[in-house]
């Protein structure tokens, strides 16, 4: 309504732990930093800027699509 918006942008990912569930599923602790900014569409600088390190799991599951198996997110939570 304002024309504001948050841009992120990852500046690192590490993977931290990978627990094997079966052969179809996993869970993959991370560690994320992102910056974001906060975009005004009516003035050209930023109104707000911050960077944020956070660790995250993620639940992935092996999908087939066509001929070959792909592993999708299909969950995940902010752990810090």
């Amino acid at each position: 309504a304002h024309g504001w918006a948050w841009e992120y942008q990852l500046n690192d990912l590490s993977i931290d732990h990978v627990q094997v569930v079966g052969m179809d599923k996993v869970f993959v602790e991370t560690t994320l930093t992102e910056v974001a900014v906060l975009k005004d569409r009516s003035r050209n600088d930023p109104d707000d800027v911050y960077e944020s390190t956070y660790r995250a799991k993620y639940e992935l599951k092996r999908c087939r699509e066509g001929s070959k198996d792909t592993w999708k997110i299909v969950g995940g939570s902010v752990v810090y």
